[in-house]
C-alpha cells in the first residue's frame, strides 16, 4: 500500500513539475497587460509616469520569469514613491500599485533650492501648487540628523502642542542658537509672530520635552487670549520659559 501511495505521489509531483515547466514556456503566459491601481488626479506622480519607470517588457517575457525586484527598484527611483507593490495575475497581467510620500514640510538647502520632507526626514520631489501651506526647514543639511529632528519637532508639536490659530511657520538651525522656530498666532485683528528659541538639543520626544511643549502651548494660549504680541520666547528643555513682549509703537 505504501509503495502504491509513493508511486501516486511521485506521479502527482511529476505532473505538477511538468505543468510548471510548460507554463514557463507557454507563449499564452506572456505579459501583455499592466494594471495601474490607486492613482487619482491628485497623485503627485501619474500612472503614465510610473508605467514609464517600471519598463515592464509587455509582449516579450513570460509572466513567471519576470523579475519583480528589478521593476520595483526602477519605480522607487522616483523619490515621491515610498513603496511599490507588484502582483502577477496569470496568464497575462501584472498589477502595479504605489504608495506616495506625504509632505510634512518644505526643505530649503544652502543654495536656496526647495523640496519636500516626509515624516522620516527624507527629502524628495519639487514644489507643487496643489499641496497646502507647509512649514519651512532651513539651515540643515539634507538627510542629516538635524533635519530629522526638525521634522520630529513638528510631529511632537502637532500631537501635544497644537492649538487652533497657532502655526509653526518655519524651523531654522544655526550654530550659535540651535533651533529657532517662527510661530504665527492670532492676537485679535492682527497676526502675532514670535521667534521661539529651543536651543541645540530640544529632545522633545522625552517626557521632560513633552512637558515643555505643553508649557509652550500654554504660553501661546495665553498670548492669544490676551492679544499679546511676543517678540521672542526662550524655551530650552529643562529651563524656565522666558517671554519678551514686543513694544507697541
Amino acid at each position: 500500500m505504501r509503495a502504491v501511495l509513493s508511486i501516486v505521489a511521485v506521479l502527482v509531483w511529476s505532473s505538477v513539475v511538468w505543468g510548471i515547466v510548460q507554463a514557463f514556456q507557454d507563449p499564452s503566459y506572456t505579459v501583455k497587460i499592466v494594471e495601474m491601481d490607486g492613482f487619482s488626479e491628485k497623485s503627485p506622480v501619474d500612472a503614465a509616469q510610473v508605467r514609464e519607470l517600471a519598463q515592464v517588457p509587455t509582449g516579450e517575457q513570460n509572466i513567471f520569469r519576470i523579475d519583480l525586484q528589478k521593476i520595483e527598484n526602477r519605480i522607487l527611483k522616483n523619490r515621491w514613491i515610498s513603496s511599490a507593490h507588484l502582483e502577477k495575475k496569470p496568464p497575462q497581467t501584472l498589477a502595479v500599485s504605489v504608495r506616495f510620500r506625504e509632505p510634512r514640510a518644505v526643505f530649503q538647502n544652502k543654495d536656496g533650492q526647495l523640496a519636500y520632507v516626509d515624516a522620516n526626514g527624507q527629502v524628495f520631489g519639487t514644489l507643487q501648487s496643489q499641496i497646502g501651506d507647509l512649514p519651512m526647514l532651513s539651515g540643515m543639511e539634507q538627510d542629516s540628523e538635524k533635519l530629522r529632528l526638525g521634522v520630529a519637532l513638528l510631529s511632537e508639536w502637532n500631537k501635544i502642542g497644537s492649538l487652533s490659530g497657532v502655526k509653526i511657520s518655519s524651523i531654522s538651525w544655526d550654530f550659535e542658537r540651535g533651533y529657532r522656530l517662527t510661530v504665527l498666532y492670532s492676537t485679535g485683528s492682527e497676526t502675532g509672530r514670535s521667534a521661539l528659541n529651543l536651543g541645540k538639543n530640544p529632545e522633545f520626544s522625552t517626557e521632560d520635552g513633552k512637558k515643555q511643549i505643553q508649557r509652550i502651548s500654554s504660553v501661546f494660549r495665553y498670548l492669544t487670549q490676551h492679544q499679546i504680541q511676543a517678540r521672542q520666547i526662550f524655551a530650552e528643555v529643562g529651563k524656565k520659559i522666558i517671554v519678551k513682549i514686543a513694544r507697541r509703537s
